[in-house]
């Protein structure tokens, strides 16, 4: 008989898409680097997010405090690994009090000691009697950009058809085959975001942005990823870690937008 909590967690759709995207170099979450051609072959991001092993991957989003940290926001798509062992070097997705809470396993003296990646949740205290199943291992969390910074406490509301269905995470990443592209993070300045050295960037060059959206521009041939600010007559591209300062457009030099960040990946395992 299936588990009815394992049955919550949501599969990969039966046939999934095989359709690669544009790659190019790897753009600074920083000061701006030279503007390259597209160096990378095409990224199957289905083959990127589940690998080899369909029957093992599974996902979830993020809905609670007890289920953020280690750069996780609530909203992310969270995957996993159902046929890894959990360690206390992983996070693993356990079922706690009639509800999923992500943890690092740390072996105790009485027990286990289930270490939440969030400096601000409590750990929680396993003795030798009680029993505790980890659902998965975080392989990737996915970070899915419209309007950003508009967060939702939930799932989104097309959840139930992902449930049904499975997910196929090209066709829930990408909106425009032609105009999406991927880029691969490296620098500190946008840090503030959770974007890190490595993050999968995904990239639309057609997406209209919104005030607080962060894009890829190109400054002088060179791209850098920031959000845009007018102070007065003044054009600033800004980071989101303070310790880096913004970048001043001044006249002659050329500012383009190369497109929105329509998503981040991030890599756990």
């Amino acid at each position: 008989m299936k588990s009815p909590i394992k049955s919550i967690l949501i599969n990969p759709a039966r046939s999934l898409s095989r359709r690669k995207i544009k790659g190019g170099t790897t753009i600074p979450a920083g000061y701006p680097a030279e503007a390259y051609n597209y160096l990378e072959p095409g990224l199957d991001l289905n083959e990127y997010l589940v690998g080899k092993g369909k029957r093992n991957n599974r996902c979830t989003w993020a809905v609670h405090s007890g289920m953020t940290g280690a750069g996780i926001d609530i909203g992310d798509l969270l995957v996993f690994d159902i046929s890894l062992k959990p360690t206390k070097d992983r996070i693993g997705l356990y079922w706690y009090e009639d509800e999923f809470t992500l943890r690092r396993a740390v072996p105790t003296e009485g027990g286990l000691e289930l270490v939440s990646p969030n400096p601000e949740v409590k750990p929680i205290n396993v003795g030798e009697d009680e029993v505790v199943e980890c659902q998965g291992v975080l392989t990737h969390a996915v970070k899915k950009y419209s309007v950003y910074n508009n967060n939702y406490a939930g799932l989104p509301e097309n959840a139930g058809t992902y449930l049904e269905k499975g997910i196929d995470y090209v066709k829930y990443l990408v909106n425009r085959w032609q105009f999406t592209f991927y880029f691969w993070a490296n620098g500190v300045s946008m840090t503030g975001d959770n974007i890190d050295t490595g993050d999968l960037l995904i990239v639309d060059s057609m997406e209209e942005p919104h005030p607080d959206s962060i894009c890829l521009f190109v400054v002088d041939r060179q791209y850098t990823l920031k959000r845009i600010e007018y102070h007065g007559y003044k054009t600033w591209l800004v980071s989101s870690n303070p310790a880096i300062p913004p970048i001043e457009i001044k006249k002659g030099d050329e500012l383009g937008r190369w497109g929105v960040l329509t998503a981040v990946v991030k890599k756990y395992i």
